[in-house]
């Protein structure tokens, strides 16, 4: 086997010299500098790059083009390379073998689904209508689901690999377009909408202004969303969210059944908090009545036994859905319970929350934006707020005024919890007008099609690119 290297610059050079790739051992040299072709270097002429068989390549360029040259290595036909580093102690020469991969055919979009956290996953919802085959597909896309982002040979075949990148969460770097679903509408304040924001760092700003694209529930979240991080409009792109999809197509209580059998028969009420600084949340109920368990419901009166009793005579199976801080909290409540459960997100290994989420007919919540999500299925929704205003001060809120903002009932002890809950299983639904109202400010598509909207859209959008 022989040897080339790709890039004949001052960083190949100062490689040669260091000791990292041996001379003698070169059979050639590439370089896409079209200045560079032809000359002479090291006693061999510079060649464009081309697949030469049984050839060996070794990347000597600095970092920043690392992406670029082993997408084209790729796409011409090596599946070995390797890749020369600079390190403090020198530098270091580095295998890569990327035969066990799956490569798209050339007239192929691919498209990489990144997985970081199941239980709001949009990206999971992907996967799921592609899999059970409720979407139509595009001949021209080639979708696969990257999970292992700690591999550095994975990231760099996806990365370079990947003409669009889906994440919801954090910053990606690849060489095709970026699309960031995140995961759900902004109730609290972020970033520069937080009420104590003085930062003069705009790395979270610029971070989401890297984004190729952006989807979008309509034009309030575009509007919301611009305001916290600094984006721009036209990144926006309304297709309604992908995870959505899910309530309209998965079977929920059977889902729950599998996980808590003891919720078969029951009617079904799914308690959702948003995430807060639990340290300083136990501090403050312990002060106020000495017991730390009412931090979880901010209800200074919460019992289990009084919530057992309740869901008993009543037929309710309650299901926590917390933060995984304070999941350990609650599972001790439920072992011996007919009527309590608890869903971790260790018991979401294989499904995401919102493959449940339908099977509730009522939904508690505070100010998580799971609510704005369960509009669609316009089902009661009952709301928390004891530390509402602590909240606004301290974090900020993005939505006034608050009633038209959160339609359904909001309760402030056990008593008027219970009696909310009877209302809205057995009573008179009194805040159907009312989730019809903030449905139609949230939600511009009601229809579970987002991820239909998302797919054609990538494949409209690599097709003008491609001609």
């Amino acid at each position: 086997m022989g040897l080339y290297l790709l890039g004949v610059t001052q960083f190949c050079r100062m490689a040669i010299e260091a000791g990292a790739v041996k001379l003698q051992e070169v059979d050639g040299l590439f370089d896409n500098d079209p200045l560079k072709i032809g000359a002479a270097k090291y006693g061999m002429k510079i060649e464009r790059p081309r697949h030469i068989p049984d050839m060996e390549v070794v990347i000597t360029l600095k970092e920043q083009f690392h992406l670029e040259v082993i997408r084209q290595l790729l796409k011409l036909g090596y599946k070995k390379l390797s890749i020369v580093f600079r390190t403090p102690e020198g530098f270091e020469k580095r295998d890569y073998n990327f035969e066990n991969y799956d490569y798209p055919p050339d007239d192929k979009c691919m498209v990489v689904l990144c997985l970081q956290n199941r239980s709001y996953s949009g990206i999971c919802a992907i996967d799921y209508m592609i899999h059970h085959r409720l979407v139509k597909m595009s001949s021209d896309l080639y979708i696969v689901q990257y999970v292992d982002q700690n591999n550095q040979i994975d990231q760099y075949f996806y990365a370079a690999m990947a003409d669009y990148l889906i994440t919801e969460r954090t910053e990606l770097e690849g060489i095709g377009k970026s699309i960031q679903l995140w995961h759900g509408f902004p109730f609290k304040a972020m970033e520069h909408m937080v009420s104590d924001y003085v930062s003069t760092d705009r790395r979270v700003s610029n971070f989401w202004y890297t984004y190729d694209f952006i989807a979008s529930y309509g034009k309030m979240y575009t509007n919301f969303m611009s305001a916290c991080y600094g984006t721009l409009a036209s990144q926006y792109v309304v297709t309604g969210m992908p995870r959505n999809d899910l309530l309209f197509v998965t079977d929920g209580r059977r889902n729950l059944c599998d996980l808590l059998p003891d919720s078969d028969g029951k009617k079904i009420i799914f308690y959702m908090p948003t995430f807060r600084k639990v340290e300083a949340e136990i501090a403050f109920y312990a002060r106020t009545d000495g017991s730390t368990d009412g931090y979880l419901f901010y209800w200074q009166d919460f019992s289990v036994e009084i919530l057992e009793k309740f869901c008993e005579r009543n037929n309710i199976y309650f299901v926590f859905k917390l933060h995984p801080s304070d999941a350990s909290k609650v599972r001790t409540w439920h072992v011996h319970s007919d009527h309590i459960g608890v869903i971790t997100d260790e018991d979401l290994s294989d499904k995401c929350i919102y493959e449940y989420l339908n099977a509730a007919d009522l939904l508690i919540s505070d100010y998580s934006s799971v609510y704005f999500d369960y509009l669609l299925l316009d089902r009661p929704i009952l709301f928390t707020d004891k530390d509402i205003d602590d909240y606004a001060a301290n974090r900020g809120i993005m939505l006034e005024p608050l009633e038209l903002w959160r339609p359904g009932a909001v309760v402030h002890t056990m008593n008027d919890l219970m009696g909310e809950i009877k209302e809205a299983l057995d009573g008179e639904d009194l805040y159907k007008a009312a989730r019809a109202r903030t449905r139609a400010l949230v939600h511009h598509y009601v229809d579970g099609r987002s991820t239909q909207r998302l797919l054609d859209f990538i494949s409209e959008d690599w097709r003008k690119a491609n001609g």
